[in-house]
């Protein structure tokens, strides 16, 4: 990390050349957002994402924060498309900047626009997603609700569409009203699973080894829960 005051510059390095900067503030809280600091979860997506193929997938992020998970997804994994969203001005004015730092030869397939999960509308993203992502956007149960409403209406978008969401396991009850909210909404968890240092346990009993191209630098205990949500089939 390069000190430049309030603000810092991590360098995650891929397995080649191959690497992401990403400005973020170094106070986790600063203009009354955590939007503007890489947290766990975000790096653990990332890592995700990183063993799978999005050749010809159009990507949506939202609460894309620093932008650290979405700039991997187009800079790496080729997707075809990838829009990030916040809605903080603070933030996508950084998210911005981090885009553009990482991604200029690619910035006509690249986007930031704003998406205000208790006022969403189809019209806020213009092309319908085959992935929508989030990374440590399950905290704050008064925008639980709005957060499934805006998932539900991105997957009715595009039939087959997934949305994966990361959330680091700081509180269960905030995680099992989160359940609640996505199954009044039309929603249900197809799979899900646990991240802890470089393994992820499947809840059906399986694992594997995440490749960590994008380590968080804190001591973090709390294992990061993974979703993989799709609309259900009697909604």
């Amino acid at each position: 990390m390069v000190d430049a005051g309030s603000t810092s510059h991590r360098i995650y390095f891929g397995d080649a050349d191959d690497f992401v900067v990403i400005r973020e503030n170094n106070e986790h809280l600063s203009h009354g957002t955590t939007g503007l600091s890489c947290w766990q979860a975000s790096c653990h997506l990332a890592d995700l994402l990183a063993v799978l193929d999005m050749s010809n997938k159009s990507v949506v992020e939202l609460g894309a924060g620093c932008g650290l998970t979405g700039i991997s997804v187009a800079s790496w994994q080729g997707a075809e498309r990838v829009m990030l969203t916040d809605f903080d001005p603070n933030v996508l004015e950084q998210l911005k900047h981090n885009v553009k730092l990482n991604l200029e030869k690619k910035i006509n397939q690249v986007s930031v626009g704003t998406v205000d999960f208790l006022n969403f509308s189809p019209d806020d993203v213009p092309f319908a997603p085959d992935l929508v992502i989030g990374a440590d956007i399950v905290y704050d149960t008064s925008i639980l609700d709005g957060l499934s409403r805006t998932i539900s209406s991105l997957l009715s978008m595009k039939e087959g569409s997934v949305c994966i969401i990361a959330s680091a396991l700081r509180n269960p009850e905030t995680l099992a009203s989160f359940d609640k909210s996505l199954e009044q909404n039309g929603l249900h968890v197809a799979e899900s699973a646990r991240i802890q240092g470089d393994r992820i346990v499947f809840d059906r009993d399986c694992s594997f080894q995440l490749p960590q191209f994008f380590p968080f630098s804190a001591s973090v205990e709390c294992p990061t829960v993974i979703y993989v949500i799709v609309k259900s089939s009697n909604k």
